[in-house]
């Protein structure tokens, strides 16, 4: 199924914006420390660019797998509240 961005008040759209820049900043931050912890991505589409007017002033993080990340991982021990999903 493909991800629709757009306004969440229409049936169509499927995928909304993050409150703020500091939690999409702090979001892509646990990303990148995942990353840089060694944790392996099967989808990585945490940089949306492809956002339509006027919602391209949105706060987007696109999803992100990550494949047996350890369980000393931040994304593993703490609460993220954005798109990221661990399978182990």
């Amino acid at each position: 199924q493909r991800i629709r961005i757009g306004d969440p008040l229409q049936d169509r759209t499927t995928f909304g914006a993050l409150i703020s820049a500091q939690h999409r900043d702090k979001v892509l931050g646990y990303i990148d420390t995942a990353i840089k912890e060694g944790c392996k991505t099967a989808l990585d589409r945490s940089r949306v660019t492809d956002v339509p007017p006027p919602f391209d002033k949105g706060y987007f993080v696109g999803p992100v797998i990550f494949l047996d990340p350890p369980d000393a991982a931040a994304i593993v021990r703490e609460e993220v509240f954005g798109p990221i999903m661990c399978v182990q």
